[in-house]
């Protein structure tokens, strides 16, 4: 196999420069079938996301000096399947802020802290049982995550609130897929207002972001494991800071326009159904 097409010192570069990344057309190739790809895509995953970052989150210091090389490692591992992707909109971005992203896979929660982490601190809020799982577990700890149990969501809410607010005040800005969990389709109904609640408590801006994240989706028997899809264009494009002050329900519209516009245009370039239309009014 080639040598990896993506750079993390020119990603970097183009996003400080233009807020985005496009796979070059030089750097484009012809996609592995998904037959191929896939059992490469597992065999690297373990060998150099998941013991890697077990040995690195053993040392000191995981956050500051290995957690950003993990996520560019899992860019690196898709665009040398034949992956392609397509980043914008993460122009004129606060210090701090609450980031509400759509949950399509597991795909964006490798991605996104290497396109975020650039830009400042960040925390991300994940499931607590993540923290248990092997190899990858101590990682998520490591990277000093904030965890929800899923079971009390009125805890939930309040570990999120007084444990993002921290992190802000910390400088660090908080990502969060208030869906909960992965949805093939989105559903506004299942999109909830947490992020709202802890912006306006921590009075930063809500950024809201929408992802396509096909290439690896949820699977149909096992949510954790599915087949990769190469030919499929990774997509993530970032919203407009929505002020604090503004009424929460004006900020969750907002929030929600973004993403479904956004999923509709790509609905219409790449010819696939990212949203559950029975769902919206």
């Amino acid at each position: 196999m080639k040598a990896p097409s993506f750079s993390p010192s020119l990603f970097c570069e183009e996003l400080r420069k233009a807020g985005g990344y496009r796979t070059s057309q030089e750097a484009r190739r012809r996609s592995l079938p998904s037959v191929v790809a896939t059992p490469v895509f597992y065999a690297r995953m373990f060998a150099e996301v998941y013991f890697r970052g077990w040995l690195d989150a053993r040392g000191p210091d995981f956050y500051e000096k290995h957690w950003a090389a993990l996520s560019y490692r899992v860019w690196r591992l898709c665009a040398s399947l034949g992956g392609v992707y397509e980043v914008t909109g993460f122009t004129g971005l606060p210090p701090t802020a609450v980031y509400v992203s759509n949950h399509a896979s597991q795909l964006e929660t490798y991605l996104l802290p290497g396109i975020l982490l650039p830009f400042g601190g960040l925390t991300v809020i994940i499931k607590e049982e993540i923290t248990r799982y092997p190899f990858f577990g101590r990682v998520v700890r490591e990277a000093q995550c904030i965890t929800v149990g899923r079971t009390n969501p009125l805890a939930d809410l309040r570990k999120v609130l007084t444990d993002g607010e921290a992190a802000i005040r910390n400088q660090r800005s908080v990502l969060i897929f208030p869906q909960g969990t992965r949805y093939t389709l989105f559903t506004p109904e299942s999109f909830n207002t947490i992020g709202t609640k802890l912006a306006q408590r921590a009075n930063v801006p809500v950024i809201p972001i929408a992802v396509k994240t096909d290439f690896f989706p949820v699977g149909r028997l096992l949510r954790e494991l599915s087949p990769v899809y190469p030919q499929r264009i990774i997509r993530i494009r970032c919203g407009t800071p929505i002020p604090p002050a503004e009424s929460p329900k004006d900020i969750h519209a907002h929030c929600l326009a973004h993403i479904t516009s956004t999923l509709r245009e790509w609905e219409s370039l790449d010819g696939v159904q990212l949203i559950k239309y029975s769902n919206l009014t």
